[in-house]
C-alpha cells in the first residue's frame, strides 16, 4: 500500500512538475504519458480508492472507543467534503479546455495529495490514541 502511495504521489509530483513547459507551437505539455483522457481516469481512480480509504477508516473510527473520536470524526467530515470537492474538479477537469485545463489538473492533484495525508493524520491519530 505504501508503495502503492508513493508511485501515485511520485506521479502527481511528476505531472505538476511539467505543467509549465512548452511546446515549439506554445501549447503545454501534458507530463501525463497516456494523455487527457487517460489522466481523468488515473485520478478517477485514485480518487475512488481515497473515498475507500475514508470509508474504511470511517467504519474503525465509528466502532472505535478512542478518546479521539469526537475529533477523528470532524477529520473524517473534512475529508468527505474534500472527497466531494474532488469530485466536482475532476468533473470540470474532463470537459476544460488549454490552460483552465492545466489549473485543474495541479489542483486537483494537489487536493488528492492532501487528502493523502489528512487520511494518513487522522489513522495515524486513531491507532496511537487506540494503543
Amino acid at each position: 500500500m505504501k508503495r502503492w502511495i508513493i508511485a501515485m504521489t511520485m506521479g502527481a509530483a511528476m505531472l505538476c512538475a511539467s505543467c509549465g513547459q512548452k511546446q515549439e507551437t506554445g501549447q503545454n505539455v501534458t507530463a501525463y504519458p497516456g494523455g487527457r483522457d487517460e489522466y481523468a481516469g488515473a485520478a478517477e481512480r485514485r480518487l475512488a480508492a481515497i473515498g475507500a480509504r475514508i470509508d474504511s477508516l470511517k467504519t474503525e473510527i465509528d466502532s472505535s472507543s478512542s478518546k479521539a473520536k469526537v475529533e477523528l470524526q470532524q477529520e473524517v467530515a473534512r475529508l468527505e467534503v474534500e472527497r466531494q470537492e474532488a469530485t466536482v474538479k475532476l468533473q470540470t477537469l474532463k470537459t476544460a479546455a488549454g490552460q483552465r485545463w492545466n489549473e485543474l489538473k495541479l489542483d486537483l492533484a494537489n487536493l488528492l495529495d492532501d487528502m493523502d495525508r489528512g487520511f494518513d493524520r487522522a489513522r495515524t491519530k486513531l491507532r496511537e490514541s487506540a494503543g
